[in-house]
């Protein structure tokens, strides 16, 4: 019989489809016991041969569908003018190990891909962020050789899927490794119903204020101006975390706009409560995406949240309600206070009287002038 050794299947016998009468039992690749796919003729000499049964590894697959879906109802492999368009990818995560090796293989692709002239850029990924490993409680790299390995449906039946994602981003930052801790999602879940449960105490203002920006003729002073403030801190720290992988921080703003909800009178203004919740939600949502939709559809969302625009901040609401004026007594620091911000300067040196450190330093003498300099400091000047 004339050899020929291992030769490619001609293009126009592409491509090779795999069988249907597969027997999935025993050991080894499964093409190796059906004979209807290794039995085939050579296309050089026309002999028998026998067609490998080791086919493409799925790292092949994977090192090329990010330019797939790009176009994924395309005929071709993919479109030229719609992949240079889209790509490179913006932001490629993964774990260390299996990102370091995924990574080589598709650089090498897209640059056989471009001698090729089939696409026009350089590199698949313009960055690289590695996310941190999930390790034992007692900070061993989870195996199951060791049999220390946290089972994640286990813990989602128990608290639900949010809980866990919710845990897993606020633990720590994002590419850095934690221990896992079994109270971890337990303590997430119980934020979660406290979100949940406000959905109950806010119940009527939700739904006679249906809109999600909040009213600025409502937020002049008090506490809707406060709430309002502590809203769009949230919103510029969530964006601004968010954007740079720093979850853990992004979801402490939102738990601390979640205290300031607990803490909102229920005599003051319903509308601006009711707003700065949808924008809760609506950040939130990124994180616990389940239960935010549930809450939103529950409010008369209508539409999904995650479809909803992400909120706009209001820089004008940033600033605080109280600013702290340096208080001298003949050109020496005596002590600092709070007052309101649009305080004016009588009002501030009557604050400033009221404290000790003050009035011992004025003890047997008049005040002949104020020397005010806004927003800064007050100078009692007295003989």
């Amino acid at each position: 019989m004339n050899r020929v050794g291992a030769v490619p299947v001609p293009e126009d016998q592409l491509p090779v489809l795999l069988p249907d009468d597969v027997t999935f039992e025993g050991t080894g690749s499964p093409l190796s016991r059906c004979p209807s796919y290794y039995e085939t003729t050579c296309p050089q000499c026309g002999n028998p041969a026998k067609r490998d049964t080791d086919t493409m590894d799925t790292f092949v697959d994977s090192s090329w569908y990010f330019i797939r879906y790009t176009d994924p109802k395309c005929e071709t492999p993919f479109v030229k003018e719609t992949v240079n368009r889209m790509l490179p990818v913006d932001v490629y995560i993964g774990g260390v190990e299996h990102a370091t090796l995924h990574l080589m293989y598709s650089r090498f692709f897209v640059k056989v891909l471009r001698d090729l002239g089939l696409l026009d850029f350089n590199e698949p990924f313009q960055r690289l962020y590695n996310h941190g490993m999930v390790n034992d409680s007692e900070g061993r790299k989870q195996s199951k050789s060791l049999g220390n390995v946290v089972e994640p449906f286990d813990v989602i039946d128990v608290y639900g899927a949010d809980a866990l994602r919710v845990y897993l981003m606020f633990a720590t930052a994002y590419n850095v490794a934690i221990n896992w801790d079994d109270t971890g999602p337990k303590d997430a879940r119980a934020y979660l119903n406290r979100v949940w449960r406000l959905c109950s105490r806010l119940e009527d203002a939700l739904k006679a204020h249906p809109e999600s920006v909040m009213d600025k003729d409502l937020c002049q002073s008090g506490p809707e101006r406060e709430l309002r403030r502590i809203t769009h801190e949230t919103i510029q720290k969530v964006t601004e975390d968010t954007e740079g992988f720093q979850f853990n921080t992004a979801i402490a703003a939102l738990m601390a706009l979640t205290n300031a909800h607990y803490q909102y009178p229920e005599t003051a203004a319903a509308q601006p409560a009711a707003a700065s919740y949808r924008i809760l939600i609506r950040m939130l949502g990124i994180f616990a995406p389940h239960i935010c939709e549930e809450i939103w559809e529950s409010i008369g969302g209508g539409t999904l949240l995650v479809e909803q625009p992400w909120p706009v901040l209001e820089r004008d609401a940033l600033e605080a309600l109280t600013q702290k004026i340096a208080i001298q007594v003949n050109g020496k620091f005596a002590v600092a206070v709070e007052v309101d911000r649009d305080a004016d300067e009588e009002q501030i040196l009557e604050a400033a009287l009221q404290e000790k450190k003050v009035q011992n330093r004025l003890r047997e003498k008049s005040i002949h002038k104020k020397i005010y300099v806004p927003n800064r400091l007050l100078n009692i000047l007295v003989s």
